[in-house]
């Protein structure tokens, strides 16, 4: 789990969202990283280059089962990440959703796509997504230049 976990520890991310949107989660963490094309064994998955959900050893999807160690804390961190944000815009918690600024830019936007997707037919969790990243893009600090790099571009 990211070091930022949820800020009430009685809630735990899988009484937040339940088993279902927990897998839908990791199914869509594991394509953006092309885990089914590269990690797993099911034929199905990566023929179709897409996670299909197919479990082992209780609710571990398969691709994740036979992910190398040294990957799995990307794969964890992600997927925290991206299970925090979807149970926040679930809740309601726009606040809590800035946490997001905590994330590199591309990696933001990668979890943000994996949270749309899995909250696809929830417009409320969309709305309070949408709102965050509003005010994210609102308030985000301006992304400076190195001054050295200025002083050398200029003759």
């Amino acid at each position: 789990m990211p070091q930022h976990a949820h800020e009430n520890p009685g809630k735990d991310l899988k009484d937040r969202l339940g088993l279902e949107l927990i897998v839908a989660l990791a199914a869509r963490t594991s394509e953006m990283l092309s885990m089914p094309v590269l990690t797993c064994p099911i034929n199905r998955c990566r023929r179709a280059r897409a996670c299909q959900r197919i479990a082992v050893k209780g609710s571990k999807l398969a691709c994740v089962h036979t992910l190398p160690s040294e990957y799995t804390p990307c794969f964890t961190d992600y997927l925290g990440w991206a299970g925090m944000a979807c149970a926040d815009a679930r809740d309601g918690e726009h606040g809590a959703m800035f946490r997001l600024l905590d994330l590199p830019p591309d990696l933001r936007g990668h979890t943000v796509s994996v949270v749309r997707d899995c909250l696809a037919g929830d417009a409320r969790a969309l709305a309070c997504l949408d709102e965050t990243l509003a005010l994210i893009a609102e308030k985000a600090p301006p992304v400076f230049e190195h001054p050295q790099e200025e002083a050398q571009a200029t003759p």
